[in-house]
């Protein structure tokens, strides 16, 4: 989009741009690093007629900056299919985890996302063997660059039987639906489908403390939070919920409950109405 739009400066009769930001590679304490993108956006902005951010912070910094040129949009998301959430009886959660060769009394954790460093896998495995609980399986879904890194990592930590890399899946709402609690270490977002889509399904969510994160994540009602990149305090989180799921299983169900809840705004038929609204505005 960024060569989109540089290419667009240099048009004589320029058409009328709408950018999405899926999430901005900067945020407002990030010092001089920032600059590195930030600047690039601010030079694209005066042909930036709508710019559409998906969370709070983004929203905050396109205004301080001005990276518009006509309106700003702070939007749900892009809208994801219902289809994506799916809520199962306690029996059709035993069938799912018997046909994945996973006990009824495992406490599963969940992260579906592609192995790269942003997504910060190497993380939550180091975490992971770093709690030593009983009965606990780490279900990690997707393809990449770190994949092989991460096996070895877990491999290294004497992991191997208790951490499974799944590949890429097809059918992820049965996937989330047949574990516990999501996970997401990433070290930036916007607004992630991940997280949502493990909302939607009535998941609990431990996530890293960033942008996008913060939006979707609300610390003691539909998951928790912890300190981007501090291994301890993830560790920490997924205690607190394997301990719960074993002792007040009634706060694991309230923080899947109000997850799901909170996942139907992002859903496509509130959302998809909401961006055609923006892109049939003629009064700008």
């Amino acid at each position: 989009w960024l060569i989109v739009r540089f290419s667009a400066m240099f048009l004589k009769d320029r058409p009328k741009i709408y950018h999405i930001a899926h999430g901005y590679h900067f945020s407002l304490n990030q010092g001089l690093k920032k600059y590195i993108y930030l600047v690039p956006e601010k030079l694209t902005a005066h042909v930036s007629d709508h710019v559409m951010v998906m969370n709070n912070e983004d929203c905050l910094m396109a205004q301080k900056y001005k990276l518009f040129r006509h309106k700003l949009h702070n939007i749900d998301g892009i809208g994801i299919n219902r289809n994506r959430f799916k809520s199962i009886t306690a029996e059709e959660k035993r069938m799912l985890r018997s046909c994945m060769g996973l006990a009824d009394e495992d406490f599963v954790l969940v992260y579906v996302a592609e192995f790269s460093k942003r997504k910060n896998q190497q993380l939550l495995i180091k975490a992971f063997a770093h709690c030593s609980l009983k009965d606990c399986t780490l279900l990690l879904a997707g393809d990449g660059k770190e994949l092989e890194k991460c096996k070895r990592l877990a491999e290294k930590l004497n992991q191997s039987s208790h951490i499974r890399f799944l590949g890429f899946v097809d059918d992820v709402p049965s996937l989330l639906a047949a574990c516990d609690v999501a996970v997401s270490t990433s070290r930036s977002e916007g607004l992630p489908f991940n997280v949502i889509e493990a909302m939607g399904c009535g998941l609990p969510v431990i996530a890293s403390d960033i942008k996008g994160h913060r939006e979707l994540v609300e610390h003691g009602r539909t998951g928790l939070l912890f300190e981007s990149g501090n291994m301890y305090k993830l560790a920490e989180c997924m205690i607190s919920l394997y301990t719960a799921n074993f002792e007040q299983k009634n706060l694991l169900r309230e923080y899947g409950s109000a997850g799901a809840q909170k996942a139907e705004k992002y859903a496509l038929e509130h959302v998809l109405p909401e961006i055609m609204n923006i892109y049939t505005d003629t009064t700008v």
